[in-house]
């Protein structure tokens, strides 16, 4: 039988066999930005990127400038958009004839969303011959054996370059791998319908040659397959008069060729869904023989390698009725449909594509499909064996949830996520409508675990987070994001939770109504917080409270807390997002575990009050007592305890006066804290020395020796047994003095450094001064080191006469508060009436107690002061830096150095026997009104004697800063003291200390120095390294004609 009425024809849509189909006729081949070979007239192939298929198409240049045929020249040229949006015009500019961006072109631009989906419905309601036809009535051949007819064509200008053979093994040969392919077209249907469909292809011996070049075909201005079905009738009237029987290709036995492909020689070049593309459509009854007539058909072409993706999808529409899984709307990327996971969508990769979703191979009748509408658990979902699970709609038919294991390996390779795919179907869909209402929406969709709708917003063709698994995605639910909602809006009450994670075998469970959960619990025992309270949440007293349908649960307390010391019964109310709920009933017993918080006092120094410490009475005491704090979380009233003694022990006992205190306090639940502090007893307060002499006076001065015995007494606050010794017994004349005789030693039996009191001293003197004194001196020190210094003097008088003057107790005393003194003459004074201050005082203007034993003399370099001189504070330090005292105009014995010298600061004394007074000022002018005198009143013995001195009133002396030693400081020391001296200019400098007796103990300096202020320190040892005892010493420093000495005194 020939083909009969051949024009117009319309191409069939291809939907379910037991539906009617839409009056749109035809099946895509889509593409998605692939990068093609299109034609200029001039036959120049130029590459484009192409979205769409055979009903509307997107057509860019590489870098992303839209193009359109010039209708005048058919030339591709860059487009714009039209002013009104609805459609894009031609440039003029050839494509690769100029920089697209100096046209003012702006890359990817579109047309209406309502202009594109207008022209896709016009391409796809081109009227079918038979109009209205109920394709319902016609059954797809995709199971069992059934045989196709492959028919091969050529051109002239187009010629075949595979061979038939290689044809034939790709369409039929097992494991089939040519060009990198997964197997053949017959391969991929038996392995994704687990052996139910065995397809094969008679495929024409040779190819035919069509009477028209392709470009005749091809012609992008001419609709779709319009002069290729012409091709396809005379090919199959070709085969029909080679004798092939055509009764072989009807499987089913409904009066239809099952399958009849055209593969064609070559590609199509003429884009914007022209010409040749790739596509399926009925021609029911175009063409019959042999019994049988046409009634589907698929063109694709060879390209320059055979790849099987888009010649299955073709199949795949022909063979199974199965209808186009992406969006047909505007550019053909309004939505991405169901991605690359299946492969009448985005077969992923054009020689292993990804196999045909679960609807496909469901409405195909392969594989394993069990319908539950009960509840089940754990429900084996092995992949690669279609496995495929139903939930039906129970108030409509045509929706129902298709459940599958997807996984990346062997055809599914290319899918975009591994796991559990969970679909959606409405037959009454498309998944050109992606607005996901109840009256637009996709037939088939893919509920994506991530609930981002990539694919229905076209971000993407599927991606990582798309297919179910544990951890993460493990529960589809009515009320999660997705949900199990009906497109009409009502609720299915579906849940599928338990999903296991991703791989070969997984898992699920399906509950198809809602039960409510089981409440589970266990007693609690929390420890109090800060506020006595037990925080205890319901997670704490849930025991593993579920629910059946593994919705989700909150859980509740009451009484809600927070929960005081004690039991307290609450129950637990355990509710599913349904509203569903169950109880169970607990204890919470809250326990105080906290201790205490203790805060000790800061550790405390204090002084020494009595011989062992000071008691713990002590008001020292007082505030550190006090200063202990402690508080608890649930007891008011904690007991308080501390272990501290009577008696703080002082620096003489054996802890040496630390004592640590603790603290400890503890609450009513028995919890208790420590903490400690220390209590330091320290003695800064020196002891205290008394010393008397017997005999005080030695006469007569016949030269013979004379045993003296001194009686020490001591004493101090914390130290019961103080240590004294003897630092030192001296004499102011040497041992052989003019007109004492030739005798030695004079001082005898002084062990010095012990606890000594026995000496024997030598009755003599030098005949023509006022008498000799010895003097010794004891110090004493307690256990802290703290300690004090006395003499004692032993007098040898000029006369018997003096005795009695030389035992009275004489004071100076100044009643105004000005202190001045009178120099006179040159001459060198030796009067023969003695004196000596002992312990006295001078008071006001800031004067302190006088010590007579520390001082000595400075040396004047020459400078003649004036017969009066007066000086109080020069340097404003509050300490005055001169003082002069003595008993009468005529007697000159008492000189005193210029400025403080030992840091105490009191002013120092000293008898001496030289007129030169001595005075270090420095480069200080003194006027004279500021020289004067006045010596209010002297008390000797018991007389009391009131002189009036004169001064120069016109006087006034400027003294240069002199060479000489400046300061020694400190002094006393222990153990180092620094020496300070000043040189005017250059010169050689000696500095060396010396004992009482004269001898040399160290030198310091021996060098030459320049001009100005030097200093430095001496530790108290010996030019061999070693200690030296207690005592008095003297600087002694030599510069040119220059001697100045200094007095300091070393205590150990």
């Amino acid at each position: 039988m020939k083909h009969q009425l051949r024009f117009p024809v319309c191409l069939a849509l291809l939907c379910l066999a037991v539906l009617t189909l839409h009056t749109s006729s035809a099946s895509a081949a889509p593409v998605f930005g692939e990068v093609w070979q299109l034609k200029q007239p001039d036959g120049t192939l130029v590459d484009v990127r192409i979205w769409g298929d055979e009903f509307y198409q997107v057509v860019e240049s590489l870098d992303g400038y839209t193009l359109t045929r010039d209708p005048a020249t058919m030339v591709i040229c860059y487009a714009r958009l039209s002013s009104d949006g609805n459609t894009l015009e031609s440039t003029g500019v050839e494509l690769g004839s100029r920089n697209p961006a100096t046209l003012g072109l702006t890359p990817h631009v579109r047309i209406s969303d309502e202009a594109a989906r207008a022209a896709v419905d016009q391409a796809r309601s081109r009227p079918l011959n038979q109009p209205g036809m109920d394709k319902g009535a016609y059954f797809p051949s995709i199971t069992g054996n059934v045989k196709g007819l492959c028919i091969l064509v050529d051109f002239d200008d187009q010629s075949a370059t595979i061979a038939q053979s290689e044809v034939d093994d790709f369409c039929n040969m097992i494991g089939y791998t040519g060009n990198g392919n997964n197997g053949s077209i017959r391969d991929y249907f038996s392995d994704t319908s687990d052996g139910i469909f065995d397809y094969t292809q008679y495929v024409s011996p040779t190819y035919y040659r069509a009477p028209n070049d392709f470009s005749w075909y091809d012609d992008p201005d001419e609709p779709w397959l319009d002069r290729g079905l012409q091709l396809l009738f005379e090919a199959l009237d070709q085969l029909e008069a080679d004798g092939l029987d055509f009764s072989q290709f009807d499987a089913n036995g409904d009066g239809y060729i099952d399958a009849v492909n055209m593969f064609y020689a070559g590609s199509t070049t003429a884009g914007w869904a022209k010409g040749m593309w790739p596509g399926s459509g009925w021609i029911q009854d175009e063409w019959s023989a042999d019994g049988v007539a046409t009634l589907r058909f698929q063109f694709t072409g060879m390209g320059t390698g055979l790849t099987i993706a888009t010649y299955l999808h073709e199949n795949g529409h022909m063979l199974g009725f199965w209808p186009d899984l992406y969006d047909y709307d505007t550019d053909a990327d309004d939505s991405a449909g169901i991605g690359a996971f299946g492969i009448m969508c985005n077969s992923g990769s054009s020689t292993n594509p990804v196999e045909p979703c679960a609807y496909n191979k469901f409405i195909s009748g392969w594989g394993n499909v069990t319908t539950y509408a009960t509840q089940q658990f754990d429900i084996p979902t092995p992949a690669s064996s279609n496995t495929i699970y139903k939930f039906d709609n129970p108030g409509a038919a045509n929706e129902y949830w298709l459940v599958e294991n997807r996984q990346q390996t062997a055809r599914d390779a290319n899918i975009p996520d591994s796991g559990l795919a969970i679909w959606h179907i409405e037959t009454n869909g498309n998944n050109s409508d992606n607005q996901m209402t109840p009256a637009n929406h996709y037939l088939v969709t893919l509920v994506q675990a991530d609930g981002n709708w990539d694919l229905e917003n076209n971000v993407n063709q599927g991606d990582g987070t798309d297919l179910w698994g544990a951890p993460t995605y493990t529960a589809l639910r009515p009320f999660t994001s997705p949900n199990t909602d009906w497109w009409d809006g009502s609720a299915s009450d579906f849940t599928f939770f338990d999903i296991s994670a991703s791989g070969p075998d997984m898992t699920f469970s399906f509950n198809p109504a809602n039960e409510p959960p089981v409440a589970a619990c266990q007693n609690v025992q929390v420890s109090a917080d800060d506020d006595c309270n037990g925080i205890v949440t319901p997670a704490m007293v849930d025991a593993g409270s579920s629910d059946p349908d593994g919705d989700p649960i909150t859980l509740e307390l009451s009484p809600p807390g927070p929960y005081a010391l004690g039991v307290t019964d609450v129950t637990l109310t355990v509710t599913d997002d349904k509203g569903e709920f169950d109880t169970c009933n607990a204890t919470v017993t809250v326990v105080d575990t906290t201790p205490p918080m203790v805060t000790c006092p800061a550790d405390i120094v204090i002084e020494c009050t009595e011989p062992g410490g000071v008691s713990a009475t002590d008001g020292q005491l007082t505030a550190f007592f006090a200063a202990f704090m402690a508080e608890d979380n649930c007891d008011d009233d904690l007991d308080i305890m501390n272990d501290a003694p009577a008696i703080f022990d002082g620096p003489c006992e054996v802890g040496g006066g630390v004592t640590v205190v603790t603290w400890t306090a503890t609450d009513d639940a028995g919890n208790s804290a420590q903490c400690a502090a220390t209590v330091t007893v320290v003695d800064t307060t020196p002891p205290e020395i008394e010393v008397t002499v017997d005999p005080q006076v030695l006469w007569p001065p016949n030269h013979k020796m004379v045993d003296v015995e001194y009686t020490v007494t001591v004493s101090d606050v914390c130290d019961p047994n103080p240590a004294w010794e003897m630092v030192s017994l001296t004499s102011n004349e040497p041992e052989d003095d003019l007109g004492d005789g030739t005798t030695e030693p004079d001082i005898m039996g002084a062990d010095l450094g012990t606890a000594d009191t026995s000496v024997s001293l030598r009755s003599e003197r030098e005949g023509l001064l006022t008498g000799r004194i010895y003097q010794a001196t004891f110090m004493v020190t307690d256990c802290s080191g703290n300690s004090a210094l006395t003499t004692a003097n032993v007098y040898v008088p000029r006369s018997k006469s003096d005795i009695g003057t030389i035992l009275s107790s004489s004071s100076l005393e100044t009643s105004e508060t000005e202190v001045y003194y009178m120099v006179s003459g040159a001459s060198l004074w030796r009067k023969k009436i003695p004196v000596e201050f002992i312990g006295g005082e001078v008071e006001g203007d800031g004067l302190r107690t006088v010590d007579p034993q520390s001082a000595f003399i400075t040396n004047t370099a020459g400078v003649v002061l004036p017969s009066a001189f007066y000086m109080k504070d020069i340097d404003d330090d509050e300490i005055p830096d001169v003082l002069l005292a003595f008993p009468q105009p005529a007697l000159m014995n008492l000189i005193v150095e210029s400025q403080e010298m030992d840091g105490d600061p009191v002013m120092v004394l000293e008898v001496g026997r030289e007129m030169f007074m001595v005075l270090d000022l420095g480069n200080i002018q003194v006027s004279a009104p500021d020289l004067g005198f006045i010596i209010n009143s002297l008390r000797e013995g018991d007389g009391e004697d009131e002189r009036n001195l004169d001064r120069d009133p016109e006087s006034t002396v400027t003294v240069a800063r002199t060479t000489g030693i400046t300061s020694t400081a400190p002094n006393p020391f222990n153990p180092r003291t620094t020496v300070s001296f000043y040189l005017p200019q250059d010169g050689h400098v000696d500095l060396s200390v010396f004992d009482v007796g004269g001898r040399l103990i160290n030198r310091l300096v021996s060098e030459t120095l320049t001009a100005g202020d030097h200093s430095v320190a001496w530790t108290g040892t010996d030019t061999r390294g070693g200690r030296v005892a207690s005592g008095v010493y003297f600087f002694r420093m030599r510069t040119g004609d220059v001697v100045d000495t200094k007095r300091v005194l070393l205590i150990k």
